[in-house]
């Protein structure tokens, strides 16, 4: 309910102290995942679900909510102590899976936008920044995903790269 009310926080306070009371409760190792999850630390959320497999291992919710989080993870380009290279590599996921998801939906959005990041992922060469690379694909997979038609948005599709785009929009 504190997770429904808007408090992840403290659902996560509440279930860390009763996971760590009890290291064989599944259900509190689950729901401090869930808090965690709420609150965007998938690390914390997949290492807390993981923990609630190991105690319920045929419980595939948990299971699936444990793989959201390592493609959450995989995708995220602003992960602590990741270095440029990687940084660029994980931009062209995120911008790959924008493309995937335009050309699921039909596509839409700005052309020029589009054929930039076809370029992009058609590269084949080492940037000679790789900063610079990962910043442009962020900048073009942010326009491209703002630019959705509605149906496509309505449609829903890779929970992992909507949240990390969501994560990505300037706010």
């Amino acid at each position: 309910m504190l997770i429904d009310y808007g408090l992840p926080k403290a659902a996560e306070n509440l279930f860390h102290d009763v996971a760590q009371r009890n290291k064989q409760d599944a259900g509190a190792q689950e729901g401090w995942g869930d808090a965690e999850f709420a609150n965007g630390e998938y690390a914390a959320a997949r290492d807390a679900y993981r923990n609630s497999l190991a105690l319920d291992p045929a419980n595939t919710a948990i299971a699936k909510r444990a793989d959201l989080c390592e493609r959450i993870l995989a995708l995220e380009p602003d992960l602590r102590g990741l270095g440029a290279a990687p940084r660029d590599e994980r931009s062209l996921k995120i911008l790959a899976g924008v493309m995937d998801e335009l050309s699921r939906c039909g596509g839409g959005g700005d052309k020029a936008a589009f054929q930039q990041a076809q370029a992009a992922l058609a590269r084949k060469k080492r940037p000679s920044s790789y900063s610079d690379a990962a910043d442009s694909n962020r900048s073009l997979a942010l326009q491209l995903w703002a630019a959705r038609s509605p149906s496509c948005v309505a449609a829903g599709g890779d929970d992992a790269l909507s949240r990390v785009m969501s994560q990505l929009a300037p706010k």
